[in-house]
């Protein structure tokens, strides 16, 4: 290890204080020292958790721009080769920027728990506290376990490294298989699960908990159990060790009923619930709905990241993706397909054929829209000085052509306040005229506030979700539709039919998934495992026209909506994209391994 980063962990840690000034050298922190000294060994740890990354890990680029839940707005050279279909080994497009999805700073983590694990062995380390270590040891097993399903998910079977290599190691070693792989995942839950607490408390909130350990073993199970790992020639062909992308046997019924038994082990701890489960009268849905990712600490959160103010690279949510009519850049707008995957409120389909729906779309709506997403006519907040001449009321305007009376008492259009074309930093707007609400704190000037918002990487909702669908494949509709509907009572929406059955209610099933985490890196993945990205992620980007006319009150307006708006993205999904190809440098480094189909 480099010097420079044990002396921050030392000054990290108050090292004068606890570590004998005697070692040697006396210019530098031993490795060894780490696992003589309690809090040494919990600041490396902690560390460790730098490698999980997080959703904004990727600064303005979430993982929603690099689907069609949203398109980002800005010139950066990696995202359009993901959404153009022209990733290679050489050229990976937009997941590289984020740490917890690039081969390279994964392994680093990797490396590092396994260093932790391989110390604080019985009669390796000198720390008597066992319960400390025990702890120590549950954390970089379940960090080391997140570590590798997210290689799961981006790459399918990859090498398992348990122990870190010395000198006079073979460092070539192969891929494992996609099982292999799945499996060490799900026993290595399991173990952290045993040495985890249930839950944690005060400072040591955020970090993994027995609950984390067994909601990472329900994802991981349930990726095991989908189409992609399981339907390999439906995405290719002729590739020579199908093992590596996918399960060779014909066990995929166990495979849904381990995944279904994964996530009722959650739901069996009690420990969790989901955030305002049932509404009071009264309640406003959306409102509670956005609570659930702008509140530190509630029952629903199994997993989170928390931020400080001062950490400023993390907690300009607001003006990353805020309108910029507020000085918001709107990094990442929302396309119509996801606006569009928002069910009426009484159940039904949105439909733009309908008369009805096309002359106001956002009109009873699930409300989750509202939580989600700022669409034209929203109230948001105080306006900036430079803006608020034209909006005193702080309401979202993305109409591009909104018609006023001048002081000149005449007629005239300008752009909305919140468009590119808008009076104020119009290179900033979002491109679909929509923006991300989830992540944003109202109560936060967008253009100045620090947020001290969590990013939350696992939360009640999902093992929900994990749980409906593998009921689905197992074959328990009934229990399903019952789970399904505890996430639509606290929406606000009326319960999916008993009658329900087959694709409809795998139809439900997943658009109820798409909406309740939209944003929350999931859609990029369950396309994939879907096996729906190549249909979903092809049609071009779109978003949303409005023209604003007055009516003959010269006070109310009449609004027309049209879509596809006029400025659209085309995109591509090309069919080996359901995994990514191994790094061209780690292929080039290691004759052992074989690339993914199609690359």
């Amino acid at each position: 290890m480099k010097n420079i980063y044990y002396l921050l962990i030392v000054l990290m840690t108050g090292f004068c204080s606890c570590v004998d000034m005697d070692l040697e050298p006396k210019d530098e922190l031993s490795e060894s020292a780490l696992y003589k000294d309690a809090p040494l060994l919990e600041a490396f740890l902690n560390n460790q958790y730098y490698y999980a990354g997080h959703g904004f890990s990727a600064r303005e680029l979430l993982l929603a721009g690099l689907c069609d839940e949203a398109r980002f707005t800005h010139a950066w050279s990696q995202p359009v080769y993901t959404l153009n279909g022209t990733v290679t080994p050489a050229q990976l497009g937009g997941i590289v920027r984020f740490r917890q999805f690039n081969w390279g700073d994964v392994y680093k983590g990797i490396r590092e728990c396994n260093m932790i694990l391989e110390n604080t062995e019985e009669g390796v380390t000198t720390i008597t506290d066992k319960d400390f270590i025990k702890k120590i040891r549950g954390q970089a097993i379940f960090l080391r376990a997140y570590h590798y399903h997210n290689l799961i998910r981006i790459y399918g079977g990859v090498p398992i490294v348990e122990n870190t290599f010395k000198l006079n190691d073979d460092f070539f070693v192969p891929r494992n298989t996609l099982a292999e792989c799945i499996k060490f995942v799900a026993d290595e839950c399991d173990r952290a699960a045993e040495l985890l607490p249930d839950k944690w408390t005060d400072s040591n909130i955020g970090r993994a908990s027995k609950g984390a350990a067994l909601t990472l073993k329900s994802r991981m199970l349930l990726y095991a159990a989908s189409d992609l790992f399981n339907s390999p020639d439906a995405w290719t062909t002729g590739y020579k060790n199908p093992e590596l992308i996918a399960y060779t046997d014909n066990n995929r019924q166990a495979r849904w009923q381990a995944a279904k038994d994964a996530a009722k082990a959650v739901i069996d701890l009690n420990v969790y619930k989901l955030y305002k489960e049932d509404p009071a009268a009264g309640d406003s849905i959306a409102r509670n709905y956005h609570e659930i990712f702008i509140t530190k600490k509630h029952e629903e959160i199994i997993w989170q990241k928390f931020y400080l103010a001062k950490d400023v690279d993390n907690t300009r949510f607001a003006r990353w993706y805020g309108p910029n009519g507020y000085g918001g850049w709107g990094s990442d707008g929302p396309t119509q397909q996801l606006v569009d995957y928002f069910l009426m409120k009484d159940g039904s389909k949105f439909d733009w054929t309908n008369p009805a729906h096309a002359a106001n779309p956002y009109k009873d709506r699930d409300p989750r829209l509202r939580g989600s997403i700022l669409y034209d006519g929203t109230k948001f907040q105080t306006r900036i000085p430079a803006t608020i001449g034209w909006d005193p009321e702080g309401i979202i305007e993305t109409a591009v052509s909104i018609e006023y009376i001048n002081d000149k008492g005449e007629k005239v259009t300008r752009p909305g306040l919140d468009t590119r074309k808008g009076p104020y930093e119009d290179w900033n707007g979002s491109y679909t005229n929509y923006y991300i609400n989830k992540f944003i704190n109202n109560d936060f000037t967008v253009n100045s506030d620090q947020q001290e918002i969590p990013w939350i990487y696992m939360r009640y909702a999902e093992v929900l979700l994990n749980y409906a669908e593998a009921c689905i494949g197992a074959g328990d509709e009934g229990e399903a539709i019952s789970t399904l509907n505890k996430l639509r009572k606290r929406a606000g929406m009326p319960d999916i039919p008993a009658t329900t059955t087959g694709a409809a209610l795998l139809d439900l099933c997943r658009n109820e998934r798409i909406v309740e985490l939209a944003f929350e890196e999931h859609r990029y993945f369950d396309a994939r495992r879907w096996l729906t990205a190549q249909k979903d992620f092809s049609r071009k980007a779109s978003g949303i026209d409005i023209t604003a006319k007055l009516n003959a009150d010269n006070k109310t307006y009449t609004k027309t909506y049209t879509v596809p708006s006029a400025e659209t993205q085309d995109r591509k999904f090309s069919i080996q994209n359901y995994l990514s190809p191994i790094p061209e440098e780690e292929m080039n480094a290691n004759s052992l391994f074989i690339q993914n189909p199609g690359y």
